[in-house]
């Protein structure tokens, strides 16, 4: 898992164990970044410390946020082998898409224009904070039950989970519960 807990808490792994797997999870990410060519290491490089400013966290916590929301963190978690679908199916974040992606987080609709508000958000579910959210967020307003559009902002700020419904069956199944307003809805705060 990422060092990181939901939430975004900052400071050291709490042991050395800890610690020593994450300098390893890190190397073996900086391995395969290289494997990709000096401009993804690039990339992913001015990402972290892109995403570590914004969010007032460290580069250790920006970089797990990142590993989690590009699909590094599944490779890293399966072993991290050279050549694995998964590797091949993670990304490398690009810097000027996250920039944008951070403005659309602090001007647009949610108003996460505070580090604190912004790491919160991230922190708590950095694959859906981070990568297409805009479009994420009018897929899941305009699926959102009637009632869930009044304080839709306010919904998501505080359960990002919202973000990833962009279906409502209404009831009537067609077996894409994972994504369901119908389904996943009804645990939202």
């Amino acid at each position: 898992p990422p060092p990181v807990p939901p939430g975004g808490a900052e400071g050291p792994p709490a042991s050395s164990t800890a610690a020593a797997a994450a300098r390893a999870e890190a190397a073996a990410l900086r391995r395969a970044l290289s494997g990709r060519g000096g401009e993804a290491a690039a990339a992913w490089d001015e990402s972290v410390a892109m995403l570590a400013f914004a969010a007032g966290v460290t580069e250790e916590v920006a970089a797990a946020w990142l590993a989690e929301a590009f699909g590094w963190s599944a490779w890293l978690k399966a072993g991290g082998q050279q050549g694995s679908w998964l590797e091949a199916k993670a990304a490398v974040p690009v810097p000027r898409a996250l920039s944008k992606e951070l403005l659309w987080l602090s001007e647009g609709p949610l108003g996460l224009a505070t580090e604190e508000a912004l790491r919160h958000f991230v922190g708590a579910r950095p694959a859906v904070a981070l990568e297409r959210t805009s479009a994420r967020y009018e897929a899941a307003l305009q699926s959102a039950p009637e009632r869930r559009k009044v304080g839709f902002p306010s919904l998501v700020r505080s359960s990002p989970l919202a973000l990833e419904l962009t279906w409502n069956c209404q009831g009537l199944c067609v077996a894409r519960c994972a994504t369901c307003w119908h389904v996943r809805g009804r645990s939202l705060r």
